[in-house]
């Protein structure tokens, strides 16, 4: 399938685009709520050890990891609605009624405790719902693409062979010195 991707990174508004956009994806925003939640996860996470000492290029290689993961994970939800592969609302609300952060000492859902968690984090319900249906669809969709590739025994032991014997021919052509 053809893919058009038009990323505006930097120009938010300046072109007729959406203000509140980091990158349009064939059509479709990811804000810039979206970017910095993630931003800001990662930040307080793997990042977390090293941001003292981040300098402006590692803060630019982290911003620009995000958008691209963004970016590749609004394609796979794409492709999974375009398929009728992706996670429904009812599936979303059920992985999140699910999740252990968000449940009370008898393993019962907890809305306050799913209110006061995202209030930390400074987004809405529907935006955690809509990243939770995004991640799961582009997660199935990218599960199925794996899944469907199948390679052989045959099929790797001829790759090994044709590779062994480019190895070899590389070998036989450096020139040996006479003694």
């Amino acid at each position: 399938f053809l893919l058009f991707i038009a990323v505006e990174l930097g120009m938010q508004g300046k072109f007729g685009g959406q203000s509140n956009a980091v990158a349009v994806v064939n059509g479709e925003a990811v804000t810039s709520q979206e970017f910095y939640v993630i931003y800001n996860q990662e930040l307080e996470g793997a990042w977390k050890a090293i941001r003292s000492t981040m300098t402006d290029a590692d803060e630019q290689a982290l911003r620009q990891e995000v958008v691209d993961r963004l970016i590749g994970q609004t394609l796979a939800w794409q492709e999974a609605r375009r398929l009728k592969y992706a996670v429904s609302p009812a599936e979303t609300e059920t992985m999140i009624r699910g999740m252990p952060v968000f449940l009370d000492q008898q393993g019962q859902f907890d809305p306050l405790r799913y209110e006061t968690a995202l209030g930390r984090l400074g987004i809405t319900p529907q935006l955690f719902q809509m990243e939770q249906e995004r991640a799961a669809s582009a997660g199935r969709v990218e599960t199925f693409v794996r899944e469907s590739v199948r390679v052989t025994d045959l099929e790797l032991w001829l790759e090994y062979l044709r590779w062994h014997r480019r190895m070899r021919l590389a070998l036989l052509a450096f020139p040996t010195a006479e003694a």
